[in-house]
C-alpha cells in the first residue's frame, strides 16, 4: 500500500503489511516497553580469508534479499508499522584487527564485541538493522558475528544467511553467479495473511480454540523469586555442552529407537517438568519452522513460531509412551499451523515453558562454522533450545532473571542430564521412578542437610532430670501460678507424694492416668507424679465437651483420671476404674511417701499421650516414650541457648503439646515455670501486668494468638525477654515486623513439628525478613532428628520443589495408641541407598528447601484444591494477601457452590488504620494471581475464631451469604429490557439476588467458565451471538448491553437486506 510519508507529506512511501508472526513480535515488544528481541551468533572461518570479496558477498546478499535492508515504519491512521524495503543496503559491517593481542585477550575481547552486538539499539524506523562484526584473529582464523532483530529473521534465517554469504564469496573467487532468485519476505507476509481468510482458517482456528491452550500459561514454577512487584521481560541465557560421553549414548539411543532426537529432548523436557511442577497436564511452547513447502527452505525472515504442544503425563508411562503422544500431537499441530493466533488464543498472556531444536548445519565450505546461535522470537519464562552441531549437543536455557537465578537454571540442568542419563539407561522405567537428582543433590537432600547425630546421656528419664535439679536448686522457685509458687524442694514433694498415692492404686509402667484440670500447679504436680510412678499422663481440657473427654478417656483405656471436685460436677459422665479428686483425697495423698522412688521405667516405656484430631473425625491417639521427649528436651535446650536458670512462660493448653516447649526445659534446667491462667492469656493487659510484675525470659505461643494480643498498647511489655517461641501454625512476616519494631533486641524462634515427632523438629532463628519465603522459615532439624522431602513415589524432591514432609529420627512417636491400621498408614518403613530401613512419620505439609537447608512451609496437602481443573494450594493465595499493608491475616478457604463447583473465599481481618474494599483487594492480587486464584468472596472479620490451641477455627468461619459482594461502584439497576435480560442472566450464573448494571463480571466472582454459560443464555434470550473475548472487554452489563443492541441493529439491516433481495429475485425479468 501507498501511503504518505510524515516528514515529506508530498512524498509517497510503498509499505507492506507485517506477517502475523512479525505483527505478535512487534506488540510483544511494545508489551516489553520496546525491548527488542532478536537473534545474534559467531561463524569460526579458517582460511586465507578475501576480506574485499567478504563484503561484497554480504552486500550481494543483502542485496538478494528484501527483508535485510527493511525498516519498519508507523504511519498515521495505522496502529501497526509496516514494512519499508529500503533500496540501498542498509546493513552494519566493521572490522576489529585482534591479531597483536594474545589468545586470553582475544577471548576477552569476543565476549566483550559479541555483548556489545547483543545489546545493540535497534531503530527500526531508519538505519541498520542486520549488523555484521568481523574478528581478524590471525591470517588463518576468523570469526563473523552477525546480529539480526527477530522481525527480521529467525534460527534458520541466521543459517540461511550464514549459507548464502559463503556460496557468495565463494562464487565470487570463482566468477560464478547464483542464478536461483530467493523468495520475499514481503511475498511471504501477504500469502500468510491471505491463508488467514481462507474457509481453512476457520477450521484452523477451532482447532486451536479445542486445545485449551490458556491453562498453559499460568503454570507455576517451583524456583519462582517470592514478588508481587511487576517488572519488564529481562532474558538471559545459560549455556552449556553435554558430555561428550552422553552425547555419544543420545545419539546411540535415538539410532537403535528410530526416534527423533527433537522428540526425545522434549520427552526428556517434559518428564522433568511434570516431576518438577506436578502438572499432569503441559503445555510447552514448541518451535515449528514455517518451512513445510520447498519454496520456504532457504527464505530469510520470520517464518517460525512455537505452537503450543499439549501433553498428558502420569506416574506409570514410560518415555516411549511420551514420545509417541508427542510425536502425534507434533503432526497435528503442524497441520494448523498456519491458524495459530498468540493473542486470541492466551488471552494476551505468554506460555510458561518453551522447547527449540536446532541442527546447526555447515555452510558447504568446511572451513566455515557456526560455532554459536542465540535466538528469540517468542517471550516464556523459560525456554529450552537445543542445538546440536555435528555429534554434539548444547543446551542452552533462555529464562526471565526477575523471575529466576541462576543458581535455579544451573540446577536445572544438571537435573536434566541426570534424568537423560537415566531415560537411556533404563528407558523401561516408568517415569516416577527415574532419577532426577545428581549423587552430589542426593547425598546433600538426604545426608548433609541431615547430620544431626548428637550424643545424650540416656541413663536418666525426664522426670530424674528434675530431681537432679531438685538436688542442686531446693530453694529455688521452680513454678509460679498467680499468687501460689512452688520451690523446687516442694515441688519434688508434692509430686512424689501423687507418684506413691498412684502406685498404690495399681500404677506400672504402661498404664495410663488421664489428667483433666486446668492450668495450674496441680497439674504440673499431676504431671510429675504420673511419671515418678511409672505410668504415661493423657492431658484432658476440662473446656472441651464431655462426650470429647469421654471417647479420649475409651479410646487410650485410662485406669486413672485426676481431676477435682468443680471439674467432677461440670463433667459428671467422666469416669475411669479409678477418679481421684486431688482436692477431696488431700489429705490421704498428703500422707503418701514423698521420697524420689524407683519405678523400674526404661526409655522405651511410655511418657504420655496427646489426642490430635483426625480425618474421620475421631480423634488419634500419639503415644510418646521417655526417649522421645528426652531426646526433643536435650535438642530444644541445645537450640534455645539459654542460661540454666531461666524463666518460662506456659500460656497454651495442657492438651496439647505446645506447653511441653515450656514446662520440661523450664523444670530440667533450674529454672521457673509461670503458669498463665486462661483469663490473662487472652486479656492483653492482666498478661501485660503479669508480664511487668515477673521476667519472663522464654515464652512460646501461637502466632495468631500473639498477633491478637499485640494489637494493644500494652504489647511491649507482652514480649518475653530473650526468646520468642512461635509455633502451631505458619508466622508470618508481618508479624515478626511488628514483633521486631516492639523489642528489636528479643531472639525470635519459629518452631515448627507434629505431635506425632513429640512437639517439634525444626526451628528457624529470625535474623531479617527473608521474601523469598512467603512464610517464616521453618528451620532446620533438631539433634538426632532427619527430615525428607519427597514427592508421591517417597523420592526426594531438589531444592526448590514442593514436595511432602517426612520425618525419621529419635523423636519419632512409638505410634498412634491402639491404631495399628492408621500407625501403619502413617508411620512408615523406608530405607534411602539400601541402608537401613527407618521408620519415617507421614506429615502431610507441604514444603520445600531451601538452598541454605532451611525448610518454608506451603500449605497441607489436604489444603491443595482444584478449582475449575487447577490446582491451588491456598496458602499461596493467604501468603500474598498478607503482604498487602492493609491486612493483618487472612485465610482463603474453598467452598462448594449448590452447582457443587468450588469457589474461592477470603476471610480478611484488616489494620484498624485502614480503609479496604473487595475492589482494591481484586485488583491487587490481579496484578500477581492468574484470574483462577482470585477467590470471588472477601469477607470481612474483626477477629479470627480460635480452636482451644490459639489456632483458627476454619470450620467455625462465618459461610458467605447469597449477595453482591461489596464492590467500590454503587449499585445501579437495570433500566432497558436488555440491561433487565442481562442482568437476570448473571445473578442466575454468579448465583446472587441482584446485579447492577455497573458491576464488574469478574468482580462478582465470575470467571471465563462462568462466561461461556453467559453466552449460551444471552443467545437462548435474545438471539444474539457473542464470543468470550467480547465479553472480556466489555465487563459490566452497561457495556455489554450497548454490544447487544448494536449486534441486533446488525442482524435486523442483515435480514432486512435479505428479504429486498429475495423480493428482487422474485420480480419478473423486463
Amino acid at each position: 500500500m501507498q501511503l504518505s510519508n510524515i516528514e515529506n507529506p508530498q512524498e509517497t512511501i510503498e509499505g507492506y503489511q507485517l506477517s502475523p508472526q512479525q505483527t505478535y513480535l512487534w506488540q510483544l515488544q511494545e508489551h516489553n516497553n520496546y525491548q527488542p528481541l532478536s537473534i545474534q551468533g559467531s561463524i569460526i572461518i579458517k582460511g586465507n580469508l578475501n576480506r574485499e570479496i567478504l563484503q561484497l558477498a554480504i552486500e550481494k546478499t543483502v542485496e538478494r534479499h528484501e527483508i535485510l535492508r527493511t525498516n519498519f515504519q508507523k504511519f498515521s491512521g495505522v496502529s501497526l508499522p509496516l514494512q519499508v524495503i529500503n533500496s540501498e543496503n542498509t546493513s552494519y559491517y566493521q572490522e576489529f584487527n585482534l591479531t597483536e593481542f594474545d589468545v586470553l585477550a582475544q577471548q576477552q575481547k569476543f565476549k566483550q564485541l559479541y555483548q556489545k552486538l547483543k545489546n545493540i539499539t535497534f531503530h527500526f524506523e531508519r538505519g541498520s538493522l542486520l549488523h555484521i562484526y568481523l574478528l581478524i584473529l590471525n591470517s588463518q582464523q576468523y570469526i563473523m558475528l552477525i546480529s539480526l532483530p527477530s522481525l527480521c529473521g529467525d534460527t534458520i534465517s541466521f543459517q540461511n544467511l550464514v549459507n548464502e554469504i559463503s556460496k557468495l564469496y565463494y562464487s565470487n573467487l570463482e566468477s560464478t553467479e547464483i542464478i536461483q532468485e530467493p523468495l520475499q519476505y514481503v511475498d511471504y507476509a501477504a500469502w500468510q495473511q491471505e491463508l488467514l481468510t481462507t474457509a481453512d482458517a476457520e477450521i484452523g482456528k477451532n482447532y486451536w480454540q479445542q486445545q485449551d491452550i490458556f491453562n498453559g500459561t499460568n503454570i507455576k514454577l517451583p524456583w519462582l523469586k517470592s514478588t508481587v512487584e511487576k517488572r519488564n521481560y529481562q532474558l538471559s541465557i545459560f549455556t552449556r555442552e553435554l558430555e561428550s560421553s552422553l552425547a555419544e549414548k543420545v545419539n546411540h539411543f535415538i539410532d537403535k529407537y528410530t526416534i527423533a532426537p527433537d522428540n526425545l529432548l522434549l520427552a526428556c523436557w517434559l518428564i522433568l517438568l511434570f516431576r518438577l511442577t506436578g502438572e499432569s497436564e503441559l503445555i510447552i511452547g514448541t518451535a515449528f519452522d514455517g518451512r513445510q513447502y520447498e519454496e520456504l527452505k532457504s527464505a530469510i525472515g520470520l517464518l517460525a513460531k512455537y505452537l503450543p504442544i499439549k501433553t498428558k503425563l502420569d506416574n506409570q508411562q514410560t518415555i516411549f509412551d511420551i514420545v509417541e503422544q508427542i510425536a502425534e500431537n507434533k503432526a497435528e499441530a503442524e497441520q494448523w499451523q498456519q491458524y495459530y493466533n498468540y493473542q486470541q488464543m492466551t488471552n494476551g498472556n505468554y506460555l510458561t515453558f518453551g522447547f527449540d531444536y536446532q541442527q546447526l548445519e555447515t555452510p558447504q565450505n568446511i572451513y566455515w562454522l557456526i560455532d554459536k546461535v542465540e535466538s528469540c522470537i517468542d517471550k516464556f519464562k523459560l525456554r529450552l533450545f537445543f542445538i546440536k552441531k555435528q555429534e554434539s549437543f548444547q543446551i542452552n536455557f533462555y529464562y526471565d532473571t526477575d523471575l529466576l537465578t541462576t543458581e535455579n537454571i544451573q540446577s536445572l540442568a544438571e537435573q536434566f542430564e541426570t534424568l537423560l542419563q537415566n531415560i537411556i539407561s533404563i528407558p523401561e522405567v516408568v517415569i516416577s521412578k527415574l532419577n532426577i537428582l545428581s549423587e552430589k543433590d542426593y547425598q546433600q537432600l538426604i545426608y548433609q542437610f541431615n547430620n544431626t547425630q548428637t550424643e545424650f546421656s540416656q541413663n536418666q528419664l525426664i522426670h530424674q532430670l528434675f530431681e537432679q535439679q531438685v538436688k542442686i536448686n531446693p530453694d529455688n522457685i521452680a513454678v509460679v501460678c498467680e499468687n501460689q509458687q512452688l520451690t523446687y524442694k516442694e515441688l519434688n514433694t508434692r509430686a512424689n507424694q501423687i507418684a506413691d498415692y498412684l502406685q498404690q492404686n495399681g500404677v506400672v509402667a504402661e498404664t495410663i492416668v488421664a489428667i483433666c484440670l486446668e492450668r495450674s500447679l496441680e497439674a504440673i504436680i499431676a504431671i510429675l507424679g504420673i511419671l515418678k510412678s511409672g505410668g504415661a499422663y493423657l492431658p484432658l481440657d476440662p473446656n472441651f465437651p464431655t462426650q470429647s473427654l469421654l471417647s479420649r478417656l475409651e479410646d487410650a483405656q485410662a485406669q486413672i483420671l485426676l481431676t477435682n471436685s468443680s471439674i467432677q460436677q461440670q463433667h459428671p459422665t467422666l469416669i475411669t476404674p479409678v477418679v481421684i479428686c486431688l482436692d477431696t483425697n488431700k489429705a490421704e495423698i498428703a500422707n503418701c511417701n514423698s521420697e524420689n522412688t524407683d519405678n523400674k521405667i526404661t526409655a522405651e516405656n511410655l511418657a504420655y499421650i496427646i489426642y490430635t484430631s483426625g480425618s474421620t473425625g475421631k480423634p488419634k491417639g500419639v503415644a510418646i516414650e521417655h526417649q522421645q521427649i528426652l531426646n526433643y528436651l536435650y535438642g530444644i535446650q541445645q537450640r534455645l541457648n539459654l542460661p540454666e536458670i531461666s524463666s518460662f512462660g506456659l500460656i497454651s493448653t495442657l492438651a496439647a503439646d505446645l506447653g511441653n516447649t515450656s514446662i520440661f526445659p523450664a523444670l530440667c534446667s533450674g529454672g521457673c515455670l509461670h503458669i498463665i491462667s486462661n483469663e490473662r492469656a487472652t486479656n492483653a493487659e492482666a498478661l501485660a501486668d503479669y508480664c511487668r510484675q515477673y521476667t519472663i525470659d522464654c515464652l512460646k505461643i501461637v502466632p495468631a494468638h500473639l498477633d491478637a494480643l499485640l494489637t494493644s498498647e500494652f504489647a511491649t511489655d507482652i514480649l518475653p525477654k530473650q526468646r520468642l517461641i512461635l509455633g502451631g501454625e505458619a508466622c508470618s512476616w508481618e508479624l515478626i515486623k511488628k514483633i521486631q519494631s516492639l523489642n528489636p533486641n528479643c531472639t525470635i524462634i519459629n518452631h515448627y513439628g507434629p505431635t506425632e515427632t513429640t512437639v517439634g523438629v525444626l526451628t528457624y532463628q529470625v535474623e531479617s525478613i527473608d521474601l523469598n519465603s512467603q512464610t517464616v522459615p521453618l528451620g532446620k532439624p533438631l539433634a538426632n532428628t532427619q527430615v525428607y522431602v519427597l514427592d508421591s513415589q517417597l523420592q526426594p524432591v531438589p531444592i526448590g520443589v514442593a514436595g511432602e514432609l517426612y520425618i525419621a529420627g529419635a523423636s519419632v512417636a512409638r505410634g498412634y495408641l491402639n491404631n495399628v491400621e492408621i500407625t501403619t498408614e502413617k508411620f512408615i518403613q523406608h530405607c534411602f541407598d539400601n541402608t537401613e530401613t527407618k521408620t519415617i512419620y507421614k506429615t502431610g505439609d507441604l514444603v520445600r528447601y531451601h538452598s541454605d537447608g532451611n525448610l518454608e512451609f506451603l500449605g497441607r496437602i489436604d489444603n491443595q484444591v482444584k478449582v475449575r481443573g487447577f490446582r491451588i494450594e491456598l496458602g499461596e493465595i493467604e501468603a500474598l494477601l498478607s503482604q498487602h499493608p492493609a491486612i493483618q491475616k487472612a485465610v482463603v478457604v474453598a467452598i462448594k457452590d449448590e452447582s457443587g463447583s468450588r469457589k474461592l473465599v477470603a476471610y480478611i481481618v484488616a489494620n484498624g488504620q485502614f480503609q479496604l474494599t473487595t475492589n482494591e483487594l481484586r485488583d491487587f492480587l490481579r496484578e500477581i494471581l492468574p484470574e483462577y486464584m482470585i477467590p470471588s468472596v472477601y469477607i470481612f472479620l474483626k477477629t479470627f475464631p480460635l480452636t482451644q490451641n490459639g489456632k483458627i477455627d476454619r470450620q467455625s468461619l462465618p459461610i458467605p451469604e447469597k449477595v453482591k459482594p461489596e464492590l467500590a461502584v454503587d449499585y445501579v439497576p437495570p433500566k432497558t429490557e436488555i440491561e433487565k435480560v442481562l442482568a437476570e442472566i448473571w445473578a442466575e450464573v454468579l448465583g446472587l439476588e441482584q446485579v447492577g448494571i455497573n458491576d464488574n463480571f469478574f468482580d462478582l466472582g465470575g470467571h471465563s467458565l462462568l462466561l461461556t454459560q453467559v453466552t449460551s443464555r444471552l443467545y437462548n434470550a435474545l438471539g444474539v451471538e457473542l464470543t468470550l473475548r467480547q465479553i472480556f472487554v466489555t465487563p459490566t452489563i452497561a457495556k455489554l448491553g450497548v454490544l447487544v443492541a448494536q449486534k441486533q441493529i446488525e442482524q435486523t439491516d442483515s435480514d432486512l437486506l435479505e428479504e429486498m433481495l429475495a423480493e428482487l429475485d422474485d420480480l419478473p425479468d423486463s
